[in-house]
């Protein structure tokens, strides 16, 4: 899902802008399973993730990957 952001680094922004999203997508968790990858994106929007996540606004779980060494 694309986004239009101001300022990514604006914590309020970045969390008003994610919250508003999750109020309005409808999740399926009886057919879907939803992972939230947090790898990507600027520190605020990786912290905004787990937030919504953390309090069960997005149903599912927490991914985070990195590259082999």
């Amino acid at each position: 899902v694309e986004m239009s952001l101001a300022n990514p680094w604006d914590f309020g922004e970045v969390y008003a802008t994610l919250f508003d999203w999750v109020q309005t997508y409808r999740f399926d968790t009886e057919c879907e399973e939803y992972w939230t990858h947090i790898t990507t994106g600027t520190h605020v929007a990786q912290i905004c993730l787990f937030l919504l996540v953390e309090s069960r606004r997005i149903p599912g779980v927490l991914v985070q990957t990195s590259p082999p060494k």
